[in-house]
């Protein structure tokens, strides 16, 4: 009897070991579970902090960089990014700076390249609390460029039935919108007297209920919104003396006092002439001036007088081209013959600026094809009536014009607007001082 209660002692007293033992064995991975998910909880915390610690820091470098540059124009901003004593925030050197006693965060910035206007802003932020927790953004931020506008105008303009444009378009006046457009369509004015006698929104469409029935779409497919800034024109004064510089720099400043030079674009080179003589718009005798000269690939080409140009342009090339004259009878680019990019995935920009008009000529080809972005300060974009008729016109960039547009004698005009232009406008090409984001991600995080 004895024997059986030690023995049931024994079996009881090693089953209760057993039990503590399991239980334990429980409650040591109970603990260990929920330690590890404290400390993952803790360390996603730490992440997501950090997130948005670095975040902040982007937010702050906008902040300062929209009151660095605050009322500048465009030769004012490009010499605030060559400023050395002191440099640019983040610059020469990271800036580092608290974030409401959560953390900090480190700001890396690389200056926009000659010509360009893009800069490149690293943040990287963590916690006081983990500070071995490190999330790192990479932005691009910019001013917008005119580059960015498929039509950008000084005076009222309309936009016929049938046209396609799927860039913005903007007017410091009114505007009749017809055809369809992609993007917003925006002006500077609340009202304006249509044709001088007819009341009409700032922005509107002869087509009811804002449909049109011949390309079958809504006309406003981007929205509209009016009355916002106007865009200033004599801003563009400053885009002459920046590309004159430029231009100088890399003797391609041709200003002698002659008639016209003619630039003819050879891919990665260029020849220029003086000209001697045209008729109706197409050059008939010139005088060499250079041949076979590189191109770099930011360059900047100023004249004095009037421009002929043609040709293609060089893969990745950023090219501007100036015609500058006080006297309205000059600075006048003209074209005649193509003007087009060697390819369309390189980066490849061209543009066109003068003074007065950027002017398709009389004896055009029948099928042209214009590959740039083109600005006229006091005239306009365009072609005149000369009562003919030709085939097809291709614009594949963008038009700023001063006093309206229009290319007559085309029975088709198709205006393409080039994407590319959005990131990458051409060089000294007039500049809205507001740095905007236009992406950012994260490049790591641990």
């Amino acid at each position: 009897m004895q024997r059986r209660i030690k023995n049931k002692r024994g079996t009881a007293m090693a089953l209760a070991l057993v039990i503590i033992s399991i239980a334990s064995i429980l409650f040591s991975g109970a603990v260990t579970y929920i330690t590890s998910q404290i400390r993952y909880v803790s360390h996603m915390e730490a992440k997501e902090k950090s997130l948005h610690v670095a975040d902040a820091g982007l937010n702050y470098y906008k902040w300062y960089l929209a009151h660095a540059v605050e009322g500048m124009y465009m030769q004012e901003i490009a010499d605030f990014w060559q400023e050395t004593d002191p440099y640019p925030k983040g610059v020469n050197e990271p800036v580092e700076e608290d974030f409401e006693g959560i953390g900090k965060y480190r700001i890396n910035v690389e200056k926009p390249s000659v010509g360009s206007t893009v800069v490149s802003v690293t943040v990287t932020g963590w916690t006081y609390k983990k500070p071995e927790v490190k999330r790192t953004l990479k932005a691009t931020l910019r001013p917008r460029s005119w580059s960015e506008y498929a039509i950008l105008a000084n005076s009222e303009i309309e936009i016929s039935e049938g046209e396609q444009i799927d860039g913005l378009v903007h007017s410091n006046g009114g505007i009749k919108f017809d055809g369809v457009c992609n993007n917003e369509v925006t002006s500077s004015v609340e009202n304006y007297l249509y044709g001088g006698t007819t009341n009409k929104l700032g922005v509107w469409t002869g087509w009811s209920d804002e449909y049109n029935t011949l390309q079958d779409s809504e006309v406003f497919l981007g929205g509209k919104n009016f009355p916002v800034p106007a865009k200033d024109f004599d801003s563009v004064l400053t885009s002459f003396s920046l590309i004159f510089e430029k231009a100088q720099e890399l003797n391609f400043d041709y200003s002698t006092a002659t008639k016209a030079h003619q630039i003819i674009l050879k891919g990665d080179k260029i020849d220029v002439n003086r000209v001697i003589n045209e008729k109706d718009g197409k050059v008939t005798q010139v005088q060499n001036v250079v041949s076979n000269v590189d191109l770099p690939d930011v360059a900047a080409i100023y004249v004095d007088k009037n421009i002929w140009i043609e040709g293609h342009l060089g893969s990745g090339k950023k090219l501007v081209v100036a015609a500058n004259n006080p006297s309205v009878s000059h600075g006048n680019i003209y074209i005649g013959n193509d003007v087009y990019y060697d390819d369309y995935v390189s980066g490849t920009v061209l543009g066109l600026v003068a003074k007065n008009n950027v002017e398709v000529v009389q004896d055009s080809e029948d099928d042209l094809r214009i590959d740039a972005a083109m600005l006229a300060q006091i005239g306009k974009v365009g072609r005149m009536d000369y009562g003919d008729s030709k085939g097809t016109l291709t614009i594949h960039g963008a038009i700023a014009t001063n006093q309206g547009y229009g290319f007559s004698g085309y029975a088709n005009v198709n205006i393409g607007f080039d994407s590319n232009l959005l990131l990458n406008p051409p060089p000294f090409f007039p500049i809205e001082g507001v740095y905007r984001t236009d992406f950012w991600n994260e490049i790591h995080g641990e």
